[in-house]
C-alpha cells in the first residue's frame, strides 16, 4: 500500500512537470530587418512565424530539416527588403510597414501588433498621414 501510494505520488509529479514549460526545448530566429520571429519546439513538423509580435503562424516542414529552412530564412533576411518603422512618441505606439505587404502594423506600448489593410494607399500617403497625426496630437 506504501509503495502504490509512492508510485502515485511520482507519477503525479511526472505527469505534471512534464507540461510545464514546452518553450524550453524550443529553437527561435529573429530577422532583424522584418521584426520577424521564427520558432521550432523540439520533435515539431512545423515552425511558427510571428510579424512584429503580432499572431502567430504556424508553417509545416512538409518533410525538410529545420536546419535547411532556417538557412535560406536567413539568407532571405540579409538579402530581402528591410522593414519601415518609425515612433510616434506622443501616444509610444510604434507603426511599421515590409515593402511588398498590403498592410501596416501597429502596436502601442508592450501590445500586440494589429494589422491594418493599406485600403489603397501607398505606405508613403499613411506614413505622412500618420506623421502628421502625431505630431499635431
Amino acid at each position: 500500500m506504501k509503495n502504490t501510494f509512492l508510485y502515485l505520488i511520482l507519477t503525479l509529479l511526472l505527469i505534471t512537470s512534464c507540461g510545464a514549460d514546452d518553450t524550453i526545448n524550443q529553437e527561435c530566429y529573429t530577422c532583424e530587418n522584418t521584426l520577424t520571429e521564427y520558432c521550432i519546439a523540439e520533435g515539431a513538423d512545423f515552425y511558427t512565424v510571428s510579424v512584429n509580435g503580432g499572431a502567430t503562424t504556424n508553417i509545416p516542414l512538409n518533410g525538410q530539416y529545420w536546419s535547411n529552412i532556417k538557412i535560406e530564412l536567413e539568407n532571405e533576411c540579409i538579402n530581402g527588403p528591410q522593414i519601415d518603422c518609425f515612433t510616434c512618441n506622443a501616444t509610444d505606439t510604434e507603426y511599421c510597414y515590409l515593402p511588398g505587404d498590403d498592410f501596416y502594423t501597429y502596436k502601442v506600448g508592450a501590445t500586440s501588433a494589429i494589422q491594418v489593410p493599406l485600403d489603397g494607399q501607398t505606405w508613403a500617403e499613411v506614413r505622412s498621414t500618420l506623421l502628421s497625426d502625431c505630431a499635431n496630437g
